[in-house]
């Protein structure tokens, strides 16, 4: 057996594997860019949204030898999805010019997808800070569809749909050589596709048996820098009482872990267990109380409408020129409160030396920072209600 089999939890180790994209040709897409990969950096990425039906993908293997004739060829690729837009998402994949499969976005740690040509799997080994998926999608193709001894030519179409959930192809080298399982394991893609999804529907669907917690750096503070949400990058995501379970007797453990760290902590909870008879409910919940530490204790539809809104939010500044900025922040509506700290950054022009903020003609808390290049910025509280920040500066 070759090395190129042994690539365990991506392929039937009976198949032959092929890079599916010959990245010394290149690739085509409607997007094109720098873009968040497998491996958690940015790399060479093509993209297409399906909503519109017009967009598309098209990429070249690497060739597939003759001698592979009559086997069944897998190809695998470095991928991505925006599964978090939902799960109706629909793609179409072509090879050589012939639809051999159709695919869909749901939210699941492996998605497979099968016709009478092909068949397909995609295994998440990343996931970022919006949530969507990365990881090796790889397709395995009858010998009647394959054009042996040459290149293959792939296109993935979007589909016209009421859905943007997004799909993805990124130049990442040696894919052969990946333990997809192990870093599964490592990444905890499991646990937290889990969490996700649990926080997910019980804010849809009022389920009333999920409580969910997760916790990252005090210091990663929400922040909209420059049109960009910058999220808390949660390093772990825990499931409390799922189906119906119990509160698990390690809770307070994770608690302890959480604050020892210096952890921010989020506990997700329906409202309904401030009443439940369980009395692991009501020693947890008083334990919590006690801590004195950053704790944000809510129900499962507010934490979840404060994600959304932390998503959407993004700063539109006008500079008039006049050393003046005027930043509006969209996204939060009046009356929106966050135990959380929500700040916006700005850039500020070159050789600024001075700058200050007002909200109501009223000078309000600031700071400088220092962003990349040397440029500077200033830092400063968003305001509900969609009010705008006025930034003087001097050069």
């Amino acid at each position: 057996m070759s090395i190129l089999m042994a690539m365990e939890g991506v392929c039937d180790p009976e198949q032959d594997i092929i890079d599916g994209v010959d990245w010394s040709v290149g690739a085509k897409a409607s997007n094109t860019g720098k873009y968040t990969c497998l491996t958690g950096e940015l790399a060479d990425s093509f993209w297409e949204y399906p909503a519109s039906g017009l967009e598309f993908i098209k990429w070249p293997s690497a060739i597939v030898p003759e001698n592979l004739r009559n086997n069944k060829v897998t190809f695998i690729m470095a991928s991505g999805m925006g599964s978090n837009f939902g799960d109706k998402g629909l793609h179409e994949l072509y090879l050589n010019g012939k639809k051999i499969l159709e695919i869909n976005t749901p939210y699941e740690t492996t998605i497979s997808w099968k016709s009478e040509l092909a068949t397909a799997k995609f295994e998440t080994v990343f996931i970022d800070k919006s949530d969507d998926l990365f990881g090796i999608f790889s397709v395995t193709v009858n010998p009647e569809a394959i054009d042996f001894g040459k290149r293959q030519s792939f296109e993935m179409k979007g589909k016209k749909c009421l859905c943007n959930s997004w799909f993805s192809i990124s130049k990442v080298e040696n894919l052969k050589r990946l333990n997809v399982k192990e870093l599964q394991s490592k990444m905890k893609i499991g646990a937290r596709i889990s969490g996700i999804k649990a926080a997910t529907s019980s804010a849809k669907d009022g389920l009333l048996d999920v409580i969910c917690a997760c916790y990252w750096d005090k210091t990663a503070s929400v922040s909209i820098a420059n049109d960009k949400t910058i999220m808390p990058k949660g390093e772990n995501i825990i499931i409390f009482n799922a189906g119906g379970k119990k509160l698990p007797a390690d809770a307070n453990i994770i608690v302890d872990k959480a604050v020892d760290e210096s952890k921010w902590l989020i506990e997700v909870y329906p409202e309904s267990v401030l009443k439940a008879p369980d009395e692991g409910y009501k020693k947890h919940l008083e334990y919590l109380n006690k801590l004195e530490c950053v704790i944000w204790k809510d129900s499962v539809e507010k934490i979840n409408n404060y994600l959304q809104l932390r998503k959407s939010a993004k700063i539109i500044k006008d500079d008039d020129g006049k050393n003046h900025i005027k930043a509006s922040l969209v996204g939060f509506p009046e009356g929106f409160k966050s135990e959380q700290p929500l700040t916006a950054i700005i850039t500020l022009p070159p050789r600024t030396w001075e700058a200050k903020a007002f909200c109501d003609n009223k000078e309000i808390r600031y700071e400088y920072v220092s962003l990349k290049g040397g440029v500077r910025g200033i830092k400063f509280d968003i305001f509900p209600g969609r009010k705008h920040v006025d930034v003087f500066y001097r050069k």
